[in-house]
């Protein structure tokens, strides 16, 4: 039988890291999603070995060591396309939530350890095999989340963790806007200006645009990993400065149930801007549940 030295057409080349960029602003993918990092250097190792195996065979005698050195490849191929989808997630994640602009406020993409701690308690709380159910509201139509809920003690855990005080947050750029002045119009209400606080400062707050009520309950939250959570409640995309009085009206709920009514242009301008960030928001938590794997 007639033999041939047979060169296997058999080698990867691991091109993850072409798609995986190491800084989206300040903070990268591998700060967000460090589980995708973890597994890109695990599966680089793999290839690099597979690679550095001996890939020429004396053919038929070596049938076995060729068809396995191949089915390997195969197996390596899937696997880095698959990763490639959870790359390209986390990234496009990144560039969504944890952007930072001059002059704004900056991303937390790792939680203080305490509150790291009660969110992983919280999430291993939840029942194997549950299911995100419909926002729970309050009769005014506000989200809450019941005491009873599974979710509950990772809302507490974040509530606990949000800043409350302006001073926390400092004079940045929230959605493209600086930080009101005294004596600035008020935009909810025309013809009113940007009053003194008790401390003599503008009377003005940071205000989730969603509430941490709501964004909690978001189809698949909880799912996210801790620092994931904690990013997501504290991402300047949901975050903008409101005049303390509408801020404190408005509480965990939308625009139109401020009193005394506001402004309906400013209404309108409120409530398609709570539509926006909130279908951000989900769409990063789908696209960090893909990127988790």
């Amino acid at each position: 039988m007639k033999r041939v030295l047979a060169a296997v057409a058999g080698m990867l080349c691991l091109v993850l890291l072409s798609v995986f960029p190491t800084t989206v602003a300040n903070a990268g993918p591998g700060d967000v999603c460090p589980g995708v990092e973890a597994a890109m250097r695990s599966l680089g190792d793999r290839i690099a070995a597979h690679n550095a195996a001996p890939h020429q065979f004396l053919l038929p005698d070596q049938m076995a060591q060729y068809n396995a050195y191949n089915a390997e490849k195969a197996q390596l191929d899937t696997e880095q396309a698959a990763l490639k989808s959870r790359v390209i997630a986390c990234t496009e994640a990144t560039a969504s939530v944890a952007k930072t602009v001059p002059g704004g406020a900056p991303v937390e993409t790792r939680a203080p350890d305490a509150i790291r701690d009660k969110l992983d308690a919280g999430k291993r709380a939840i029942p194997p095999n549950w299911q995100t159910p419909p926002i729970s509201r309050k009769p005014s139509g506000k989200p809450e989340v019941p005491k009873t809920s599974p979710l509950r003690s990772i809302y507490d855990s974040l509530r606990g963790a949000s800043p409350k005080k302006p001073k926390e947050f400092g004079n940045v750029i929230l959605q493209n806007e600086p930080k009101p002045k005294i004596g600035d119009p008020n935009p909810a209400y025309p013809g009113q200006t940007i009053g003194r606080n008790r401390s003599g400062l503008p009377a003005v707050s940071p205000d989730h645009i969603v509430s941490l009520a709501e964004l909690v309950q978001l189809n698949n939250f909880w799912r996210l990993t801790p620092d994931q959570m904690y990013l997501l409640s504290t991402t300047p995309i949901n975050f903008q400065w409101l005049p303390t009085g509408p801020n404190q009206s408005k509480q965990s709920g939308s625009a139109a149930s401020v009193n005394p009514p506001p402004d309906p242009g400013w209404i309108r301008a409120q409530v398609a801007l709570e539509d926006r960030v909130r279908a951000a928001l989900q769409d990063a938590i789908d696209k960090l549940v893909i990127a988790n794997g």
